[in-house]
């Protein structure tokens, strides 16, 4: 894990570094001080909204396996979020495996394989996204529209994967091990207990009627972390359609996925100047406004995340430690 955090640490230094090289701080400044942070206030509610319906969703993705209470859920997708902010290598994704494995009495790796299905339709409805920004903008670059047809080729594959992991999960599995074989004996038993361990969550994908329910709190979800940011962006006087939001909210949520320090620092702030960049937004006014409600996301979900924490007699040594297979 050190290893992973050096090279994060590395790649946000990095990208700070870029973000801020061509950077007049005068201008910077002025940004900060003329910007109206009233608006952060229903941009953060949205936010917090925006968890619960994740909670929601979560909820749905579990019914095949146990009918949970909606507040362990958000407790759990706090504790979540606040990992991401302050511990290495994402693990907020395992955290959140760990503590409703642990309150709920369920295989950490079947809420580990819920996960997984939650986290390819986030990214299904970016991708959505892009694909709605093609159509409505025509002019955007041609790096953008490749970059979107190699996501859409990734996700593809991927949802193919898990299709036979649902339909065909022993055969499927001895696939990749046979294929990861060649390139490593350790890799192949590696990949395929993590295969086995979460299939069990993604039982969910069997069931048609539900997935429509999923797709629906998907969308609504990223509508409403859209809006969020489309009204910060207000606040900071950059006047941009929603659409174009939706645009700049899909490239810094695919920005993030690449391995920075925690909290997405750097990854989250070169995303956010580059997606505005498409619309004539300054580097200066990109920044500012990407540093302020990069910290209106971290402080309150970082806080918020930890009182659960402690109420749910945890530490921060505890979940470090976690492990889904």
């Amino acid at each position: 894990m050190r290893k992973q955090l050096i090279i994060g640490v590395a790649i946000s230094v990095v990208l700070l570094f870029f973000v801020f090289r061509n950077i007049d701080f005068g201008d910077f400044w002025q940004a900060l001080k003329t910007a109206n942070y009233w608006y952060l206030i229903p941009s953060t509610v949205l936010t917090f909204v925006s968890m619960g319906i994740r909670a929601l969703r979560w909820q749905l993705l579990f019914e095949p396996i146990k009918r949970i209470g909606i507040h362990s859920l958000f407790s759990a997708t706090m504790i979540g979020f606040m990992a991401n902010n302050v511990l290495p290598a994402r693990l907020g994704e395992f955290v959140r495996a760990y503590i409703i494995g642990r309150q709920e009495n369920i295989a950490k790796s079947a809420s580990f394989g819920t996960i997984v299905v939650e986290r390819i339709f986030d990214g299904l409805v970016l991708l959505s996204f892009l694909i709605l920004s093609f159509i409505t903008n025509t002019t955007l670059p041609d790096y953008i529209i490749i970059f979107s047809y190699v996501l859409g080729g990734i996700y593809a594959m991927t949802l193919f994967v898990l299709f036979f992991l649902v339909i065909r999960p022993t055969e499927t599995v001895a696939v990749f091990n046979r294929i990861l074989g060649l390139i490593s004996a350790s890799m192949a038993q590696r990949a395929g207990a993590l295969m086995n361990s979460f299939i069990e969550g993604l039982q969910i994908l069997r069931q048609g009627s539900r997935l429509l329910g999923i797709l629906a709190f998907s969308l609504l979800l990223w509508v409403v972390n859209g809006l969020s940011i489309h009204i910060a962006l207000i606040g900071f006087h950059i006047a941009i359609p929603f659409t174009a939001t939706l645009l700049v909210m899909a490239i810094t949520g695919f920005g993030v996925t690449i391995p920075s320090s925690p909290g997405f620092v750097g990854t989250f702030h070169a995303s956010c100047v580059l997606g505005l960049a498409l619309f004539s937004v300054s580097q200066t006014d990109a920044l500012s406004f990407s540093i302020v409600y990069h910290a209106s996301q971290f402080v309150p979900i970082t806080l918020v995340g930890l009182l659960y924490l402690w109420t749910d007699h945890l530490s921060l040594q505890e979940i470090q430690r976690v492990d889904v297979v």
